[in-house]
Protein backbone atom coordinates (compact mmCIF):
# COMPACT_ATOMS: atom_id res chain seq x y z
CA UNK A 1 0.00 0.00 0.00
CA UNK A 2 2.84 2.15 0.70
CA UNK A 3 4.03 1.89 -2.75
CA UNK A 4 0.89 2.49 -4.02
CA UNK A 5 0.50 5.92 -2.69
CA UNK A 6 4.32 7.09 -3.24
CA UNK A 7 3.31 6.50 -6.99
CA UNK A 8 -0.15 8.53 -6.47
CA UNK A 9 2.20 11.05 -4.61
CA UNK A 10 4.70 11.60 -7.24
CA UNK A 11 2.24 11.76 -10.71
CA UNK A 12 0.03 14.02 -8.63
CA UNK A 13 3.06 16.46 -7.81
CA UNK A 14 4.47 15.96 -11.18
CA UNK A 15 1.29 17.21 -12.27
CA UNK A 16 1.14 20.00 -10.31
CA UNK A 17 4.25 21.15 -11.18
CA UNK A 18 4.51 21.16 -14.91
CA UNK A 19 0.67 21.75 -15.37
CA UNK A 20 1.56 25.64 -15.36
CA UNK A 21 4.44 25.65 -17.79
CA UNK A 22 2.70 23.10 -19.97
CA UNK A 23 -0.62 25.87 -20.29
CA UNK A 24 1.84 28.83 -20.59
CA UNK A 25 4.34 27.25 -23.16
CA UNK A 26 1.95 25.16 -25.40
CA UNK A 27 -1.61 26.70 -24.74
CA UNK A 28 -0.70 30.46 -23.85
CA UNK A 29 -4.67 31.55 -24.58
CA UNK A 30 -6.39 28.50 -23.38
CA UNK A 31 -8.32 29.96 -20.69
CA UNK A 32 -9.06 33.22 -22.77
CA UNK A 33 -10.56 30.88 -25.64
CA UNK A 34 -14.70 31.26 -26.20
CA UNK A 35 -15.55 27.41 -26.23
CA UNK A 36 -18.67 26.24 -28.16
CA UNK A 37 -20.47 22.40 -28.10
CA UNK A 38 -20.21 21.77 -32.31
CA UNK A 39 -23.10 18.88 -32.27
CA UNK A 40 -21.33 17.66 -35.87
CA UNK A 41 -17.89 17.65 -34.38
CA UNK A 42 -19.10 15.80 -31.32
CA UNK A 43 -20.56 12.71 -33.49
CA UNK A 44 -17.13 12.55 -35.61
CA UNK A 45 -14.99 12.47 -32.77
CA UNK A 46 -17.43 9.26 -30.74
CA UNK A 47 -18.09 7.64 -34.46
CA UNK A 48 -14.19 7.14 -34.33
CA UNK A 49 -13.52 7.03 -31.00
CA UNK A 50 -15.74 4.16 -29.91
CA UNK A 51 -14.36 1.93 -32.26
CA UNK A 52 -11.32 2.73 -31.64
CA UNK A 53 -11.98 2.03 -27.50
CA UNK A 54 -13.88 -1.30 -28.77
CA UNK A 55 -10.23 -2.26 -30.44
CA UNK A 56 -8.33 -1.48 -27.71
CA UNK A 57 -10.66 -3.55 -25.35
CA UNK A 58 -10.52 -6.45 -27.73
CA UNK A 59 -6.66 -6.45 -27.98
CA UNK A 60 -6.51 -6.12 -23.88
CA UNK A 61 -9.54 -9.11 -23.76
CA UNK A 62 -6.65 -11.53 -26.04
CA UNK A 63 -4.10 -11.43 -23.34
CA UNK A 64 -6.55 -11.26 -19.93
CA UNK A 65 -8.95 -14.09 -21.26
CA UNK A 66 -6.11 -16.95 -21.69
CA UNK A 67 -5.24 -16.37 -17.94
CA UNK A 68 -8.83 -16.13 -16.93
CA UNK A 69 -9.84 -19.53 -18.66
CA UNK A 70 -6.43 -20.64 -17.15
CA UNK A 71 -7.65 -20.23 -13.73
CA UNK A 72 -10.97 -21.93 -14.32
CA UNK A 73 -10.18 -24.90 -16.37
CA UNK A 74 -6.59 -25.73 -14.41
CA UNK A 75 -4.37 -23.51 -12.01
CA UNK A 76 -2.31 -20.96 -10.63
CA UNK A 77 0.63 -22.78 -11.06
CA UNK A 78 -0.21 -22.79 -14.69
CA UNK A 79 -1.57 -19.36 -14.93
CA UNK A 80 2.17 -18.03 -13.90
CA UNK A 81 4.14 -19.84 -16.41
CA UNK A 82 1.90 -18.55 -18.96
CA UNK A 83 2.45 -15.13 -17.83
CA UNK A 84 6.06 -15.89 -17.96
CA UNK A 85 5.40 -16.49 -22.08
CA UNK A 86 2.81 -14.35 -23.35
CA UNK A 87 4.88 -10.90 -22.32
CA UNK A 88 8.09 -12.39 -23.65
CA UNK A 89 6.61 -13.55 -27.10
CA UNK A 90 5.28 -10.11 -27.20
CA UNK A 91 8.51 -7.94 -26.90
CA UNK A 92 8.76 -7.30 -30.59
CA UNK A 93 5.63 -5.91 -30.78
CA UNK A 94 7.51 -2.51 -29.40
CA UNK A 95 8.38 -2.31 -33.16
CA UNK A 96 5.30 -2.20 -34.65
CA UNK A 97 3.67 -0.32 -32.11
CA UNK A 98 6.21 2.78 -32.72
CA UNK A 99 5.97 2.56 -35.92
CA UNK A 100 2.34 2.57 -35.58
CA UNK A 101 2.44 5.64 -33.59
CA UNK A 102 3.03 8.03 -36.12
CA UNK A 103 1.73 5.80 -39.09
CA UNK A 104 -2.04 7.05 -38.14
CA UNK A 105 -1.64 10.75 -38.71
CA UNK A 106 0.70 10.10 -41.71
CA UNK A 107 -1.61 7.77 -43.77
CA UNK A 108 -4.69 10.07 -42.67
CA UNK A 109 -2.50 13.03 -44.34
CA UNK A 110 -1.60 11.00 -47.54
CA UNK A 111 -4.82 9.68 -48.21
CA UNK A 112 -6.63 12.64 -47.80
CA UNK A 113 -3.83 14.83 -50.28
CA UNK A 114 -4.89 11.76 -52.71
CA UNK A 115 -1.37 10.57 -52.46
CA UNK A 116 -2.52 6.86 -52.48
CA UNK A 117 0.48 5.93 -55.12
CA UNK A 118 2.96 7.27 -52.21
CA UNK A 119 0.77 5.60 -49.63
CA UNK A 120 0.92 2.01 -51.83
CA UNK A 121 4.34 1.96 -52.07
CA UNK A 122 5.31 3.01 -48.27
CA UNK A 123 3.25 -0.01 -47.06
CA UNK A 124 5.03 -2.46 -49.41
CA UNK A 125 8.57 -1.07 -48.40
CA UNK A 126 6.99 -0.77 -44.58
CA UNK A 127 5.76 -4.66 -44.76
CA UNK A 128 9.35 -5.75 -46.29
CA UNK A 129 11.53 -4.19 -43.72
CA UNK A 130 9.15 -4.86 -41.11
CA UNK A 131 9.30 -8.55 -41.91
CA UNK A 132 13.31 -8.26 -41.75
CA UNK A 133 13.33 -6.76 -38.60
CA UNK A 134 10.73 -9.40 -36.82
CA UNK A 135 12.01 -13.02 -38.48
CA UNK A 136 15.30 -12.66 -36.50
CA UNK A 137 14.12 -11.72 -33.80
CA UNK A 138 11.06 -14.49 -33.46
CA UNK A 139 13.76 -16.65 -34.56
CA UNK A 140 16.05 -16.14 -31.28
CA UNK A 141 13.34 -15.79 -29.04
CA UNK A 142 12.47 -19.67 -30.73
CA UNK A 143 15.80 -20.36 -30.94
CA UNK A 144 16.81 -20.08 -27.55
CA UNK A 145 13.71 -19.79 -25.23
CA UNK A 146 15.17 -22.40 -22.92
CA UNK A 147 17.45 -19.72 -21.84
CA UNK A 148 15.82 -16.95 -21.77
CA UNK A 149 13.16 -18.65 -19.52
CA UNK A 150 15.81 -20.14 -17.13
CA UNK A 151 17.86 -16.63 -17.01
CA UNK A 152 15.22 -14.29 -16.94
CA UNK A 153 12.81 -16.79 -14.30
CA UNK A 154 14.65 -19.38 -13.15
CA UNK A 155 14.30 -23.23 -13.98
CA UNK A 156 11.29 -23.25 -12.28
CA UNK A 157 9.08 -21.65 -15.12
CA UNK A 158 10.69 -23.92 -17.70
CA UNK A 159 7.46 -24.91 -18.29
CA UNK A 160 7.06 -21.57 -20.07
CA UNK A 161 9.76 -22.69 -22.72
CA UNK A 162 7.49 -24.47 -25.64
CA UNK A 163 4.42 -21.66 -25.01
CA UNK A 164 6.39 -19.22 -25.43
CA UNK A 165 8.29 -21.10 -28.65
CA UNK A 166 4.12 -20.92 -30.21
CA UNK A 167 3.26 -17.43 -28.84
CA UNK A 168 6.76 -16.23 -30.02
CA UNK A 169 5.40 -17.16 -33.75
CA UNK A 170 1.92 -16.25 -33.75
CA UNK A 171 3.42 -12.71 -32.40
CA UNK A 172 4.07 -12.29 -35.94
CA UNK A 173 0.84 -11.61 -36.90
CA UNK A 174 0.21 -9.38 -33.64
CA UNK A 175 3.34 -7.14 -34.91
CA UNK A 176 2.55 -7.32 -38.66
CA UNK A 177 -1.70 -6.73 -37.73
CA UNK A 178 -0.51 -3.18 -35.49
CA UNK A 179 1.01 -1.85 -38.77
CA UNK A 180 -2.47 -2.80 -40.05
CA UNK A 181 -4.64 -1.14 -37.70
CA UNK A 182 -2.54 2.05 -38.03
CA UNK A 183 -3.34 2.11 -41.37
CA UNK A 184 -6.85 1.23 -41.25
CA UNK A 185 -7.16 3.82 -38.27
CA UNK A 186 -5.50 6.55 -40.71
CA UNK A 187 -8.15 5.51 -43.33
CA UNK A 188 -11.00 6.40 -41.72
CA UNK A 189 -11.81 2.81 -40.75
CA UNK A 190 -12.36 2.07 -36.98
CA UNK A 191 -15.09 -0.09 -37.24
CA UNK A 192 -13.27 -1.97 -39.51
CA UNK A 193 -10.89 -2.48 -37.12
CA UNK A 194 -13.40 -2.80 -33.85
CA UNK A 195 -14.93 -5.58 -35.97
CA UNK A 196 -11.29 -7.40 -36.49
CA UNK A 197 -10.95 -7.14 -33.07
CA UNK A 198 -14.16 -8.30 -31.67
CA UNK A 199 -14.32 -11.77 -33.89
CA UNK A 200 -10.64 -12.30 -32.54
CA UNK A 201 -11.97 -12.18 -29.29
CA UNK A 202 -14.74 -14.42 -29.89
CA UNK A 203 -12.66 -17.14 -31.57
CA UNK A 204 -9.75 -17.24 -28.90
CA UNK A 205 -12.42 -18.22 -26.46
CA UNK A 206 -13.99 -20.59 -28.47
CA UNK A 207 -10.58 -21.89 -29.22
CA UNK A 208 -9.25 -21.47 -24.99
CA UNK A 209 -12.83 -23.34 -23.88
CA UNK A 210 -11.92 -26.16 -26.29
CA UNK A 211 -8.07 -26.34 -26.35
CA UNK A 212 -6.97 -25.22 -22.56
CA UNK A 213 -8.79 -27.87 -20.73
CA UNK A 214 -6.80 -30.77 -23.02
CA UNK A 215 -3.42 -28.94 -22.62
CA UNK A 216 -3.00 -25.98 -20.41
CA UNK A 217 -0.63 -23.57 -21.39
CA UNK A 218 0.53 -24.77 -24.91
CA UNK A 219 -3.64 -25.32 -25.78
CA UNK A 220 -3.86 -21.73 -24.39
CA UNK A 221 -0.25 -20.43 -26.58
CA UNK A 222 -2.28 -22.49 -29.83
CA UNK A 223 -5.24 -20.71 -29.16
CA UNK A 224 -4.17 -17.06 -28.50
CA UNK A 225 -1.27 -17.65 -31.72
CA UNK A 226 -4.04 -18.74 -33.98
CA UNK A 227 -6.43 -15.64 -32.93
CA UNK A 228 -3.39 -13.28 -34.23
CA UNK A 229 -3.00 -14.74 -37.33
CA UNK A 230 -6.54 -14.42 -37.54
CA UNK A 231 -6.74 -10.55 -36.69
CA UNK A 232 -3.60 -10.34 -39.73
CA UNK A 233 -5.06 -11.81 -42.59
CA UNK A 234 -8.25 -10.41 -41.57
CA UNK A 235 -6.75 -6.66 -41.50
CA UNK A 236 -4.66 -7.76 -44.87
CA UNK A 237 -8.02 -8.62 -46.55
CA UNK A 238 -9.67 -5.56 -45.75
Amino acid sequence: YVTNYRWLVYFLVFLLLFLPVFFKKTFPSFFTLRSRFDTKLIKKLFSFGIPQTITTSGSLTLGYMDTIFLTLFRNVVEVGVYNVALPTAKLLTFVSESIATFLIPFTSELWSKGHKKHLLDGAQLLYKYLFMVALPGIGILIAFSDLLVTLFFGMEYFGAVLPLRILAFGSLGLVMYIVNFAFLSGLGQPKVNAKIMGSAAVLNAVFNIILIPLYGVVGAAIATSASYFFIFGMSMWY
